[in-house]
This record gives structure tokens, sequence and C-alpha cells, in this order.
């Protein structure tokens, strides 16, 4: 069989098909989305607008968990910041920094009740209806 010759049963030449199955097996592998993650991403993707909720201007790429999920944290608007990699990356590294900024919680705290820094907005709450809400008094942040 001469290559790239289209396979009498399916048309496509085998390394179309090669590539079609890669493609099948991988998405047979991927976890399907819930109805709560799929209804937040839609929720935190309207609030950032796209853009990393972190470092202004740069686009969004990634979803993170401000209460990470080994530790009960649930795919709600409050718990969801929408950044880029460089900064979930960055967080990562250093997350005694993160926690200092909100944008890392430990100790089943409610991510409602935690206030965080965002760029462009200042210390604010996070609330699972998508609202953001200033933080005003100093002990909102000292919390």
């Amino acid at each position: 069989m001469k290559r790239g010759k289209p396979l009498r049963r399916t048309g496509f030449t085998p390394a179309q098909r090669a590539t079609q199955l890669t493609r099948k097996a991988l998405e047979s592998k991927r976890p399907k989305m819930s109805p709560e993650e799929r209804a937040t991403r839609k929720v935190v993707r309207a609030r950032s607008e796209g853009q990393c909720e972190i470092h202004l201007g740069h686009p969004a790429s990634d979803m993170h968990h401000r209460l990470n999920r080994s530790q009960g944290g649930l795919w709600t608007p409050a718990n969801i910041l929408h950044i880029c990699r460089e900064s979930h990356s960055t967080i990562g590294s250093d997350p005694k920094a993160a926690a200092g900024q909100g944008w890392s919680i430990r100790n089943q705290r409610n991510p409602e009740d935690v206030p965080l820094w965002l760029a462009g907005r200042g210390w604010c709450f996070l609330h699972d209806n998508g609202h953001v809400t200033e933080a005003i008094e100093e002990q909102d942040v000292a919390s």
C-alpha cells in the first residue's frame, strides 16, 4: 500500500486514522465536567472578563482553587480564581505569600469569609453568586 493512500473502509489515510484513534483515547480518559464545575467556570469567566484576576492585563488561562480540592474545596465562584499561568505558578511556589493575599486558604475556612487582593479592585470578598464586594474595614483584611 502506498503511503498516504486512504483506507477503503474508513476513507482516512493511516496517519489520519492513528491521529483520530489517539484523540478518541485521550478524550475517553478525560474526566467529565460536573454541572457545578461547568456553572462555576461560566460565572468566574464572566467575573474576570477573561483577564487574570491577579495580574491586570494578562489573559487568564487557569482556574485556581483557593481552598484546595484535597482539603474539601468545592467548585464555587467564591473558591475559584481565573488567573494566568504565571500567577498560578507563583501561588504554588510561594504558598505563604499566596495565603497572605487570600489567594490560598487553609484550615477549612469558608472562601466567602476570607478577603483577598485582586488586581484593579484591591481587597475584597468573592461570593458564590459571582459578585465581588470591597473589604471596607481594616478588620476585614486582618481576619
